[in-house]
């Protein structure tokens, strides 16, 4: 008889630590698995702003585009002008046309109509880089959706007469 009450004040006490216990345990679980939710959310953009270039790098490419944009050779220099915003994109180009823009009053610009293929966090990266750059205007701007992600074209111009 002792021994059927110990046991049963043993399931007792046990129990009620059990349901007193429980919801701590479980606060404690899900604080844990959103701290590891967080660390690895920061070291993903730890990762992210690693791979971007430093601030003296930009400087100097942004000085070596303008001195070859003022060089003469516009051509080249929409060409130089695309190439980092198409490479942080990280799209597909799939066509590069160079083309005259006609003005109304007998004027020439020099222009790109280029494609790619792109997802939309890739197309709003591309867009923010190239409003960013100098001398580069969007003239059209064409998006077609598709099972992968987006078919873009865009017409760009500068101010630049032929």
């Amino acid at each position: 008889m002792a021994l059927l009450l110990f046991a049963s004040l043993n399931l007792l006490i046990g129990g009620g630590a059990y349901c007193f216990l429980r919801p701590v345990w479980q606060q404690n679980e899900a604080i844990s698995i959103t701290s590891m939710a967080a660390k690895q959310s920061a070291e993903l953009y730890q990762q992210n702003l690693a791979a971007l270039p430093s601030v003296e790098e930009t400087e100097k490419k942004i000085a070596a585009l303008a001195t070859l944009h003022s060089s003469g050779k516009p051509a080249k220099a929409i060409a130089q002008l695309l190439v980092e915003p198409l490479a942080l994109s990280g799209g597909i180009l799939t066509r590069l046309q160079r083309k005259t823009v006609r003005e109304g009053d007998d004027t020439n610009r020099i222009g790109w109509s280029i494609s790619l293929h792109v997802d939309y966090q890739g197309l709003l990266t591309l867009l923010e880089s190239l409003l960013a750059s100098s001398g580069l205007s969007i003239d059209l701007l064409n998006l077609q959706a598709s099972a992968s992600g987006l078919d873009v074209t865009l017409d760009l111009s500068t101010g630049q007469e032929q």
